[in-house]
């Protein structure tokens, strides 16, 4: 019968079976029956088929074996995150922070957004480093305060209408 070789095996996305490796002391012969197939983290099952030289000496039955080997989760990485926001400018910000978004979890799985590791959505103009806590999905293994961007509150621009000079109308000494 034929092994896999489980030691390191990790999901990755569009991981199909022809990725998963016999062991070298599988018998030279057999291969997937549909190598095709996707894979996902945790136990897979999936038929392998002999068909080596001498298959011909062998039952029908015997070239078929369903074969069981685990995949780990993968580690999610900034890189697997978009962050997006609205133009924010001091004192005429929208309130709606930043928007996360993934390829491979959905909006659904991350948990928290933080800026400069707070859950308030800032201010004041600056510069706020933002970090999310996502859920363990089926593929994925959950992560904690990683870092994916930046949310930038600009500074606004001081004009005269903000400000008000009135006479003064007494006289001095008088």
């Amino acid at each position: 019968s034929p092994f896999v070789y489980m030691t390191y095996l990790v999901y990755t996305e569009w991981m199909k079976l022809s990725a998963v490796p016999f062991t070298a002391e599988t018998k030279a012969g057999w291969g997937w029956t549909d190598a095709t197939q996707a894979v996902q983290a945790g136990e897979n099952v999936f038929e392998a088929t002999y068909t080596g030289a001498d298959a011909a000496n062998y039952t029908d039955a015997s070239k078929k074996a369903n074969v069981v080997f685990t995949l780990g989760k993968a580690t999610l990485k900034d890189i697997d995150f978009e962050v997006t926001q609205e133009e924010e400018v001091y004192g005429a910000t929208t309130g709606n922070g930043v928007t996360v978004s993934s390829t491979k979890v959905s909006s659904s799985d991350i948990t928290a957004v933080y800026y400069n590791g707070e859950t308030e959505i800032p201010t004041n103009a600056g510069t706020y480093t933002v970090t999310i806590d996502v859920a363990e999905t089926a593929n994925y293994q959950a992560v904690e305060k990683l870092e994916v961007g930046t949310f930038v509150i600009e500074k606004a621009t001081l004009v005269k209408a903000d400000f008000k000079v009135e006479q003064n109308t007494e006289v001095y000494g008088a």
